[in-house]
């Protein structure tokens, strides 16, 4: 999205690419709510997700509500388990895509 802001209460359809890697203890947890949400928390972006797959190497496929984000973590963790885990707003990319 550039230097351009964006406007408040308009969709916007944007692919979130998370640079970061999850050490669990220290940047992910297991979920306390069993519900997807995404907050902004003393300048962290924090994720609730539920794990729908564990791939090789740690790598985790979860569900954000309807949306699906791979992140890459230092273990495995049980399918259908809630995670939560944050980055700071720099490690988070969003790409515009049109539908």
């Amino acid at each position: 999205m550039g230097e351009n802001k964006p406007l408040l209460n308009v969709a916007y359809h944007v692919e979130l690419d998370i640079n970061d890697f999850f050490q669990w203890g220290r940047n992910i947890t297991l979920g306390k709510k069993h519900e997807a949400y995404i907050n902004l928390i003393d300048n962290n972006i924090v994720f609730n997700a539920k794990v729908i797959s564990c791939e090789d190497k740690g790598v985790l496929v979860l569900s954000v509500a309807n949306d699906i984000v791979f992140i890459e973590t230092s273990d495995t963790c049980e399918v259908g388990a809630y995670v939560s885990f944050f980055t700071t707003p720099d490690k988070v990319i969003l790409h515009p895509i049109e539908l």
